[in-house]
C-alpha cells in the first residue's frame, strides 16, 4: 500500500466575521481536495483544553467499580424508524468490535451527549471525580460554539437557504440529537501482542483534540 505524507491543513477562524467569503472558500477547498484539517484561533484557550484533560485523567483512574456505574447506553435505530430520544452515552471498556479487524478495541470511552435527557445518569458525580460535570459542560459550550461558525461557512458555501440550516439541524436540544463529547483512554499496549491493520478505516465526522 502506498503511503503519501501530506501535512494537515490549517484553518484559522481569527476575525471570522470580517473574513467570511475567504474562510468559505478555504473551506471549500479543504474539504474536496483534503477532508481533514484543524481549526486554529477559535477562542478555545489553552487552559480551558488542558483542564478537560485533567478531568479525562481523573475520571479513567477511577476504578472500575466507579465508572460501572455509569454504564454505556446506545438506542438502536432501523433507518426507517423515527425515536424521540435518541441515547448514546456513558462509559464502557473493550466493548467495541471493529468489524473492519474482528476484535475489539483497547480503549475505554465516555461518550456525553449535549441534549440533556440523554445523558442523564452518565455524569459522574462530585463525589466521585468532582468539577467533572461543570468543567465539562462548560467546555462542551466552547466546542459548539466554534462548530457553528464551522457549519455557518459550511451553508454560505453550500449556497443553503439561508446560514443557520445546519445549526438548526443540529439542534442539541433535541433529544433526538446525537451531538457529542467522548472523553477515550487508549490502554497501554506496550510489550503487549496486538493485530496490526493496514488499509482504510472508517471515521465518522468528528472534532478530534489529540496531545
Amino acid at each position: 500500500m502506498l503511503v503519501v505524507e501530506r501535512a494537515l491543513k490549517t484553518l484559522s477562524l481569527k476575525d471570522y466575521e470580517r473574513r467570511t467569503p475567504e474562510l468559505v472558500a478555504q473551506l471549500l477547498s479543504i474539504a474536496e481536495f483534503d477532508g481533514c484539517f484543524a481549526l486554529t484561533d477559535h477562542g478555545i484557550a489553552e487552559e480551558d483544553i488542558k483542564a478537560i484533560f485533567v478531568m479525562s485523567e481523573k475520571f479513567f483512574s477511577l476504578l472500575s467499580q466507579v465508572k460501572e456505574k455509569y454504564p454505556f447506553e446506545r438506542t438502536k435505530v432501523l433507518p426507517s424508524y423515527k425515536i424521540a430520544q435518541l441515547k448514546n452515552a456513558g462509559w464502557e471498556s473493550n466493548s467495541q468490535l471493529r468489524p473492519s479487524t474482528g476484535t475489539y478495541d483497547m480503549k475505554e470511552s465516555l461518550p456525553l451527549q449535549y441534549a440533556a435527557a440523554t445523558s442523564d445518569g452518565k455524569w459522574p458525580t462530585d463525589q466521585d471525580c468532582p468539577g467533572f460535570e461543570e468543567i465539562t459542560k462548560r467546555f462542551m459550550a466552547k466546542c459548539r460554539a466554534v462548530s457553528c461558525v464551522v457549519m455557518r461557512l459550511f451553508a454560505i458555501g453550500l449556497g443553503l437557504n439561508h446560514e443557520e440550516w445546519f445549526v438548526e439541524v443540529h439542534d442539541i436540544e433535541n433529544r433526538g440529537n446525537m451531538s457529542t463529547l467522548r472523553y477515550i483512554h487508549y490502554h497501554d499496549m506496550h510489550g503487549k501482542q496486538h493485530l496490526q491493520v493496514t488499509g482504510v478505516q472508517g471515521m465518522f465526522v468528528n472534532t478530534s483534540m489529540i496531545r
